[in-house]
């Protein structure tokens, strides 16, 4: 159970570059690249190291959105009206297994469970409830997106 969402950490040691993903504060994805490869880049195709991070921070952002799109929330409501703690079932395919269960989110606190539950499912979560919360209202919707 965290109060985050989702970030990128850089955990780069020395030339090699290494960054994490991680979702509801727990490590989901990294990204890298080793010192050797670096320098390839920057002899053969003039990147910087920076743009090299860049390329990486992009591609662990493309997984992140990638993996949402294979949770499906359903049957999302608040478990009693006015008391923004919300409760759904979901849906996760992951290559060859798919498993249903329930999951909630209690906004007041930040917090998101049960902590079994895979941390992208209770980030989708987290998303279908802020959208929920935002929807009919255009420059809510925007930043929602923006920050998706």
């Amino acid at each position: 159970m965290s109060r985050d969402t989702y970030e990128i950490v850089d955990e780069s040691s020395g030339d090699d570059l290494r960054l994490v993903l991680r979702v509801e504060g727990e490590a989901a994805a990294t990204a890298s690249a080793s010192s050797d490869a670096v320098t390839q880049m920057r002899d053969q195709l003039g990147m910087t190291r920076e743009d090299v991070l860049a390329e990486l921070r992009n591609a662990l952002e493309s997984l992140h959105r990638n993996q949402l799109d294979k949770v499906t929330i359903q049957r999302l409501r608040e478990q009693t009206e006015g008391s923004r703690y919300f409760i759904a079932s979901y849906i996760s395919r992951d290559f060859n297994k798919v498993t249903e269960g329930i999951i909630w989110y209690d906004l007041p606190n930040g917090t998101t469970g049960p902590s079994d539950v895979p941390a992208l499912v209770r980030n989708k979560l987290r998303y279908d409830v802020h959208g929920h919360l935002t929807a009919g209202n255009a420059s809510a919707e925007a930043l929602r997106r923006a920050l998706r």
